[in-house]
């Protein structure tokens, strides 16, 4: 078998105005062509991978499993995915890092990105819902902040408590009630 060296600029087709992959490397090269449809044209792929990337990325960062709330699953079902299976990947990855606290993935940790996309702003409890209590938005900007203290701080309990006004172990009780430990 012989192998040849050639050059990156002969590869292109030189002097044309529309830089072209030559045509007889392309056959060459082109022995056998695999079509894989976007994500999007297979959304029922969609629920498959996520659980897949969650239990890797999840393995990955030496976390307890966790679940991802019905309502994400539905952002991504509708989301078009332009960057693919990588970019899905990606999305669950940023989703368990910033909530490592949590044991399911919710709407507030979807990417801004995804978010704006849907035409959803950055998730912000429906204060008009009737099954919004004002103890559920109460919870949930608790835990938005708590998480919040605790990503700047790396995890410090102490520190995040400090930046919160509370005593550690008071920071410590919300997070077992809230569900964030």
């Amino acid at each position: 078998m012989r192998a040849s060296l050639l050059q990156p600029t002969r590869i292109w087709n030189a002097g044309s105005q529309k830089e072209k992959f030559r045509e007889d490397l392309f056959y060459r090269l082109s022995v056998l062509t695999i079509t894989v449809p976007s994500l999007q044209e297979r959304p029922e792929e969609i629920p498959i991978l996520v659980e897949y990337f969650l239990d890797q990325a999840v393995k990955e960062a030496g976390l307890e499993p966790k679940k991802i709330h019905p309502r994400v699953m539905r952002m991504f079902l509708d989301y078009s995915w332009p960057g693919n299976c990588r970019q899905l990947k990606h999305e669950i990855e940023q989703m368990v890092i910033l909530g490592k606290y949590d044991s399911i993935l919710t709407e507030e940790l979807v990417s801004r990105k995804i978010l704006l996309s849907l035409g959803k702003a950055p998730y912000i409890p429906d204060l008009e819902a009737d099954s919004s209590s004002l103890r559920e938005v109460t919870n949930l900007l608790e835990k938005r902040l708590i998480r919040k203290a605790l990503q700047e701080t790396n995890g410090n309990k102490t520190h995040a408590a400090e930046m919160l006004g509370l005593t550690r172990r008071g920071l410590l009780k919300k997070i077992q009630r809230l569900g964030l430990g």
